[in-house]
């Protein structure tokens, strides 16, 4: 599931003027207790790295993603994936681009992440 920060704010929402939408939704994810930090790689891996440990992106998915577009440049897109590392459990949000803009790795990542069975976090 996407959820909108502009609609569908946390009740913890940050409300420092100066927050940048991005920085906004990663305190609002870390106040959650996703701290750990999760990268994107070729062939739709996710790459954690608490632990060093690569898995496909559907076994990682934990939670909606958050999508956010810049107010000044609609062209820069960003998806916020909450992630669950299986190997060590680590909690944390892989940052994503996506659009005309998407690295090959964040385009493979979102679509291996569309392809997952809807419900399912786990992609099995």
């Amino acid at each position: 599931m996407i959820r909108d920060p502009r609609t569908t704010a946390p009740e913890n929402a940050a409300t420092d003027p100066a927050d940048t939408p991005l920085l906004a939704v990663l305190r609002d994810f870390e106040r959650e207790g996703f701290t750990a930090q999760f990268d994107s790689r070729d062939g739709g891996i996710v790459h954690c790295f608490a632990c060093g440990a690569d898995h496909r992106a559907a076994a990682c998915h934990h939670g909606d993603i958050v999508r956010l577009e810049g107010a000044s440049d609609p062209a820069d897109m960003l998806a916020v994936i909450p992630a669950r590392c299986p190997n060590c459990g680590s909690l944390g949000v892989l940052v994503a681009t996506y659009g005309p803009d998407s690295s090959a790795a964040d385009a493979e990542v979102l679509r291996e992440l569309d392809r997952a069975p809807a419900g399912r976090e786990d992609g099995a």
